[in-house]
């Protein structure tokens, strides 16, 4: 007897961009690669590489500050949780995911909702912090993908 179901791949592709998980985010990483050369704006390629270089870069440093950072706060029971909403220039729906991503990789952080219409993220932090100290990977992915 054959088990398998049958899945429609444009469904299972967008279940899977809704959820955030690191799988997401590696899958999506590799998407950019073939975005390069399929989109452009005003006859520009809207890819960057060098802010990609700089964005994973930022990204690893970030993830790296933030392990230390949430261990001395559990440790030291200073955790104070917050619900923020942090407005975004990221204008397309692809460069919102990412931030969103990447805000959920980081240590103490969690991407909740995004509101692609009011350009609006809906983040869980483990204790108060400036928009800016959430997301500082914002510039890179600006640069990366919206020129």
């Amino acid at each position: 007897m054959n088990t398998q179901a049958n899945i429609d791949f444009r469904e299972f592709h967008h279940h899977f961009y809704e959820s955030v998980s690191l799988l997401d985010s590696i899958y999506l990483y590799s998407d950019l690669l073939t975005l390069q050369q399929t989109t452009h704006r005003k006859g520009k390629t809207m890819f960057n590489p060098i802010y990609a270089i700089a964005y994973v870069i930022n990204l690893v440093y970030n993830i790296i500050l933030s392990v230390y950072n949430v261990s001395i706060q559990c440790l030291s029971g200073n955790i104070d949780p917050v619900v923020m909403e942090i407005p975004t220039v990221l204008e397309r729906e692809v460069s919102q995911v990412i931030l969103a991503n990447s805000i959920t990789l980081t240590p103490g952080t969690l991407t909740i909702d995004i509101d692609h219409e009011r350009q609006v993220l809906i983040v869980a932090v483990i204790s108060p912090r400036t928009p800016q100290e959430v997301i500082p990977f914002e510039p890179y992915i600006k640069g990366m993908l919206e020129g």
